[in-house]
């Protein structure tokens, strides 16, 4: 099974260039989702609390 890639953004980048540690978190985009498509798939508040 072959793991789905992250595209490589601007963002990554710079992560990469200053030895940033970080993760991928990728979920199927839905249209017009926004930030609560992200917060939900993510598993976070979708206005910055901490979700338990």
């Amino acid at each position: 099974m072959s793991k789905e890639k992250a595209p490589v953004t601007q963002a990554i980048r710079v992560l990469r260039e200053h030895q940033v540690s970080y993760s991928e978190h990728l979920y199927k985009y839905e249209e017009k989702g926004g930030t609560t498509v992200s917060a939900r798939e993510l598993g976070v508040d979708e206005h910055g609390a901490r979700v338990s």
